[in-house]
């Protein structure tokens, strides 16, 4: 827990600040339970930032769970906090990431990119995914499978041009996913990025991009 907080003092301070409070508040079963109106009145975040904030979890429970949230009646909160982390279930189900990996194995193949690192790099799918998830619930965009696998697809299909030439790695596009998103909203391949945003919801990365 000590390692993936110094991580988040080193890319956000104030959420630092939030994820530091949380666990010294929290009881002898490492549980803290509370409320968005507490959270933002005490560290002055608005509330648009609310939900950024918390999910910032969701990149620590990689190889195990460090944090686990749960979303209780009447606006509360609760997280539980695994200091020396949690084994994931050995039945979790991968069918999701499993296609999506086949899917942008079958792009790579496309574009003729020699990619022999590709099997070493399949956890990426997994912090892409993790990012345009991330977006949706932002803008309280339905989330289920496939609202998820569309969205990653057309995301992946409008890539730029000169990232596919240059930086087309699985570890790039996650390293640089917010400034990808903004050239997409830039340039050319706009549009029918954005019809698929309509698509899922309206989904909205923009909150992504200016991190």
């Amino acid at each position: 827990m000590k390692e993936h907080l110094k991580k988040l003092y080193e890319k956000n301070k104030r959420h630092w600040e939030v994820w530091v409070w949380l666990w010294m508040q929290s009881d002898n079963k490492n549980s803290t339970i509370f409320t968005y109106r507490v959270i933002c009145a005490r560290f002055n975040i608005p509330k648009s930032s609310f939900a950024r904030m918390l999910n910032a979890y969701e990149l620590w429970n990689d190889d195990k769970i460090i944090v686990e949230f749960e979303k209780l009646e009447k606006r509360r909160y609760k997280v539980t906090f695994y200091p020396n982390g949690k084994k994931l279930s050995k039945h979790k189900d991968t069918s999701l990431e499993d296609g999506l990996f086949d899917y942008v194995k079958e792009q790579y193949t496309i574009q003729e990119y020699d990619y022999p690192n590709i099997n070493k790099h399949r956890v990426y799918i997994k912090r892409i995914l993790i990012q345009i998830e991330k977006a949706m619930k932002v803008r309280g965009t339905e989330i289920n499978s496939e609202t998820k696998a569309d969205t990653f697809k057309m995301f992946f299909k409008s890539i730029p041009q000169w990232w596919v030439e240059n930086s087309y790695s699985l570890t790039s596009i996650n390293k640089n996913f917010a400034t990808i998103i903004n050239q997409i909203k830039t340039n050319g391949k706009a549009n029918h990025f954005n019809k698929a945003i309509r698509e899922t919801n309206d989904a909205d990365y923009s909150d992504i991009a200016k991190k």
